[in-house]
């Protein structure tokens, strides 16, 4: 697993990996959700990698948004 991961993000210069965690209780309603959808929006379409926890809230916010 850590070979696969490290092979993965040797494609993407470090300063372009950006994480995003915690923020579990974040409702999908809150005007704090759709800021982190549109930053990952952005910064995907810049070029990131966007990361997080997994977890609801503001991670499942990133990965929507780097998505889209």
């Amino acid at each position: 697993m850590n070979d696969g991961m490290d092979d993965f993000l040797g494609a993407f210069d470090e300063k372009s990996v950006v994480g995003i965690m915690g923020g579990h209780g974040l409702s999908r309603t809150d005007e704090c959700y759709r800021k982190v959808v549109l930053t990952s929006k952005l910064l995907t379409e810049t070029g990131c990698l966007m990361v997080s926890g997994g977890g609801p809230g503001a991670m499942e916010a990133t990965h929507l948004g780097s998505w889209m």
